[in-house]
């Protein structure tokens, strides 16, 4: 499973969509994504909860969207998500 955090308009002045997705490294049928959640590390270096996301195990694209504003107080995203199977993944991204 990769874990991801991909943005659909980079900038530090207005909003952006952030797409969190999961993606399963293996073709187990019984594994599958729980939950993701995203956080925000502001600049004074404040860790925000920005949301999760709950999947049912039958989802075969755990994918979701976050769209934030006034993302010039951020400087880093975390996601991270939760594999039944592998247990907790995440990545980040600087901005």
């Amino acid at each position: 499973m990769i874990s991801v955090i991909a943005t659909q308009h980079k900038t530090k002045t207005s909003s952006f969509s952030s797409k969190t997705s999961q993606r399963k490294s293996t073709h187990q049928p019984d594994n599958h994504i729980a939950w993701v959640e995203l956080y925000g590390k502001k600049t004074g270096g404040e860790v925000v909860t920005l949301g999760r996301v709950n999947f049912s195990p039958g989802n075969t694209k755990p994918d979701c969207w976050f769209k934030l504003e006034n993302i010039s107080e951020y400087k880093t995203f975390y996601a991270l998500g939760y594999c039944n199977i592998h247990g907790l993944w995440e990545n980040c991204i600087e901005v």
